[in-house]
C-alpha cells in the first residue's frame, strides 16, 4: 500500500513539472504576422507572441474602394499567419439631364465601370450627337448633358417645269431667301408653292404663275350665239354641243382652239346629209348599195327572184329618204293543188299545198280482192300541182292437191278469180 502511494506521488510531480516546463516553452515562442494588400503586396509585418494580439499596421488606400478591415482575428495569435485586407468597392452616382435641365435618367455606377446612357433623346430642328462626358470609366459621381447639333435643310426653289432656280442650306427654324421672281410668256407671276419662312424640313418649292385669258365665242351658222368661254393662254376651248338641223350634219368649226394665245370667234361649219341605202335579199344577200342625199327618192334596183316565190315589193318606203336604209325584198310563198284519185279516177282528196311542203294523204282506200301498194308518186316537197294515183296488188290464193292419203302432191299460187291447173 504505502509502495502505491509512493509511485503515485512522483508520477504526480512528473505531470506537474511537464506543464510548467511546456507553459515556459509557449510564452517564449513568437510568431509572424504579415499583412498584405489585395493584390499580395506586403503592407507589414510582425513577430507576436504566443496568444498575444497582433497590430494592425495603418489603414490602406485602395483607389475606388473603402477599406472595411481584415481577413483574420488579430487576436490570440498561435501560429504564423497571413493577414489580406478587405475592400468594398465605390458607387457614384451618374445623372443624364437633357439640354433644358430635365433629368432623363438617374443610375448607381460602380468605381470604373461603364454607365448605361439612356434611350438618345429627341429635339426638333436637332440631331442628337452624344453626351458632354465620358460614360466608360466612372470614378466619381457625376451630371452627364446631352449634346446636338441643329439639323439643316436643303431648300429647293423651281420653276413650273421643275427648273432648279436655286438651292440653299437653311437651319431649322429659319427662313430661305427666294430667287428673283421667273418670267414665261403668256403667264403673270403669282408667288411661290410653300411658305418657306419657317423651313423645318427639306423643301421643293415651286413658282406659281396665273395664265393671261381669252374669250372664245362660238356661234351657229346664222350667227346666235351657242357659248362664250374664258380660256387660259395655251390652252384648248371646250366646243358646246352643236344643235341639230334637219338634212345637214355638222362637219367642224371653222378656227381652230386647241391652244388658244388671242380672243376668238368660232363659227360652227355643215354640209347637207347623205345616207346609205342598202338592197338586201330575204336572207342577207346584200343586191345593192346607193348613197344618196336628203329629202331624194331611191331608184330600185331590178327585181330579184327566188324560187317558190312571188316578189311583192319593198320593206321600206323609198320616197323622201332622210336616214340610213338598209331594204329587205318581200316575198309570198307559191301555192300549188294537189289531188288525190283511186284507180279507176275517181277523186280521193283535193289539197293546197305550199312550195316544197308536204302534202298530207288521204286514207288507204279499199278495193275488192285487192290490196293498196303506194301512191304513184312522191309529194313530200311538192314544187308544182300534181295528180297522185293509188297502186293496187291483186291478191293470190295458195291450192294444194293432195293424195287419198293426204299426201301433198302439187302446190300452186293462183291470182284472186284465175284457175288452178289441175296435176
Amino acid at each position: 500500500m504505502k509502495k502505491n502511494t509512493r509511485l503515485l506521488l512522483v508520477l504526480a510531480v512528473i505531470a506537474v513539472t511537464f506543464v510548467v516546463v511546456l507553459v515556459v516553452v509557449l510564452n517564449t515562442r513568437q510568431y509572424t504576422v504579415t499583412f498584405q494588400d489585395y493584390d499580395g503586396r506586403v503592407i507589414a509585418e510582425e513577430s507576436v507572441g504566443h496568444g498575444e494580439t497582433a497590430t494592425s499596421p495603418r489603414d490602406p488606400i485602395r483607389e475606388g474602394y473603402n477599406f472595411v478591415g481584415w481577413d483574420k482575428d488579430l487576436t490570440n495569435i498561435t501560429t504564423d499567419l497571413v493577414i489580406t485586407a478587405q475592400y468594398k468597392i465605390r458607387n457614384y452616382t451618374v445623372v443624364f439631364e437633357d439640354y433644358d435641365g430635365t433629368q432623363l435618367k438617374v443610375e448607381t455606377v460602380a468605381h470604373g465601370a461603364a454607365a448605361a446612357s439612356p434611350t438618345a433623346p429627341s429635339r426638333e430642328g436637332y440631331d442628337f450627337i452624344g453626351w458632354d462626358a465620358d460614360l466608360s470609366n466612372i470614378t466619381s459621381s457625376m451630371t452627364v448633358r446631352a449634346l446636338y447639333d441643329v439639323k439643316t435643310h436643303t431648300v429647293i426653289f423651281a420653276d413650273y417645269d421643275g427648273t432648279e432656280l436655286k438651292r440653299e442650306t437653311v437651319e431649322h427654324g429659319r427662313a430661305a431667301t427666294a430667287p428673283e421672281n421667273p418670267e414665261i410668256p403668256g403667264h403673270e407671276f403669282a408667288g411661290w408653292s410653300l411658305d418657306f419662312s419657317d423651313v423645318t424640313m427639306d423643301m421643293e418649292i415651286r413658282a406659281q404663275y396665273e395664265i393671261k385669258r381669252y374669250s372664245v365665242a362660238f356661234v351657229d351658222h346664222d350667227g346666235v350665239e351657242l357659248k362664250t368661254e374664258s380660256v387660259g393662254h395655251g390652252n384648248a376651248a371646250t366646243a358646246p354641243r352643236v344643235p341639230t338641223r334637219e338634212g345637214i350634219d355638222f362637219v367642224g368649226w371653222d378656227t381652230d382652239f386647241s391652244s388658244v394665245t388671242s380672243d376668238l370667234i368660232v363659227t360652227a361649219q355643215y354640209r347637207p346629209s347623205s345616207y346609205s341605202i342598202q338592197f338586201e335579199d330575204h336572207d342577207g344577200t346584200r343586191l345593192e348599195v346607193q348613197t344618196i342625199t336628203h329629202g331624194e327618192d331611191v331608184i330600185a334596183p331590178e327585181t330579184p327572184e327566188r324560187e317558190g316565190h312571188r316578189f311583192l315589193g319593198w320593206d321600206k318606203n323609198l320616197t323622201n329618204v332622210t336616214s340610213d336604209l338598209v331594204v329587205t325584198a318581200q316575198y309570198t310563198i307559191k301555192n300549188y293543188t294537189v289531188i288525190f284519185e283511186d284507180y279507176d279516177g275517181s277523186e280521193l282528196k283535193v289539197e293546197i299545198v305550199a312550195h316544197g311542203s308536204a302534202a298530207t294523204a288521204p286514207e288507204v282506200p279499199q278495193r275488192e280482192n285487192h290490196d293498196f301498194a303506194e301512191w304513184d308518186r312522191d309529194f313530200s316537197n311538192v314544187t308544182s300541182p300534181i295528180v297522185v294515183k293509188a297502186q293496187y296488188e291483186t291478191r293470190t290464193h295458195r291450192v294444194v292437191f293432195t293424195d287419198w292419203n293426204k299426201v301433198i302432191i302439187d302446190e300452186q299460187f293462183v291470182e284472186h278469180g284465175n284457175a288452178a291447173a289441175a296435176p
